[in-house]
């Protein structure tokens, strides 16, 4: 499967999936607009436009220092408020973000709660790797729900194929159900 992807994607998805399993940076894009501080909004506006094929979002734009550091966040309705001479640093807002290697189910309720169209992610060092979005959460959310619905009702997947698993893993996942089962059967029989 590798094998087929660019050099361009291939970077991409070394970089993902150098994150843990369940964390933020593994759900997150790579792809996204940067914005420098001393970029005047006609600039910023430019560079949008530019990058806009390749960007995960252009609705929460990162603003990052020389160093890829974030120092804020620009939204696309701030840059079409502003005059196109203002500096991208006066109109940007602190920035929300979370880090690459949190969970990415809390960083999705964080996104989901706080009605963020995106975060950013960054690394340890307050760099820059990657956009959240808010499609991405809900993706998370409606996964982490339907594992937890499945959990309850006693059908969440085995480890194994269900004819390899020992029937002892069987039951007990499947226990609450089987026992509660079992006493309702006993008191239909001593009903009728």
């Amino acid at each position: 499967l590798m094998a087929g992807l660019s050099p361009e994607e291939l970077e991409l998805t070394g970089i993902v999936l150098g994150y843990p399993e369940d964390s933020i940076g593994r759900r997150m894009s790579p792809e996204f607009v940067r914005l420098h501080p001393n970029f005047t909004v006609s600039e910023a506006i430019a560079t949008a436009r530019r990058e806009l094929d390749n960007a995960e979002t252009i609705y929460t734009l990162p603003v990052v220092s020389d160093q890829r550091k974030l120092v804020g966040i620009v939204s696309l309705r701030d840059l079409m408020r502003a005059t196109d001479d203002t500096l991208v640093g006066a109109i940007m807002s602190r920035p929300e973000y979370v880090s690459a290697t949190d969970s990415a189910e809390l960083a999705a309720r964080r996104c989901a709660d706080q009605r963020h169209l995106a975060l950013a992610v960054v690394d340890a060092e307050s760099r820059l790797v990657g956009i959240f979005t808010v499609d991405d959460a809900l993706a998370i959310l409606e996964e982490e729900d339907s594992e937890d619905h499945a959990r309850i009702a006693g059908t969440e997947p085995l480890r194994h194929p269900y004819l390899a698993a020992p029937i002892l893993s069987i039951v007990r996942s499947r226990i609450v159900w089987l026992l509660v089962l079992a006493i309702g059967a006993t008191l239909t029989v001593q009903v009728l």
